[in-house]
């Protein structure tokens, strides 16, 4: 991921809180989770 692009993590500028509505917070394979804790899936699993 660049610099110039947003994490897909953190909020965007148009999120403030509080908000009145439920957000979910997004799901991530055990692939992609392993990937970003920089482990091995089986390691995650």
């Amino acid at each position: 991921m660049s610099a110039s692009q947003p994490s897909r993590f953190a909020p965007s500028p148009s999120q403030t809180w509080p908000r009145n509505e439920f957000v979910f917070e997004p799901l991530l394979y055990s692939d992609e989770a392993a990937e970003l804790l920089r482990i091995h899936p089986k390691t995650l699993q």
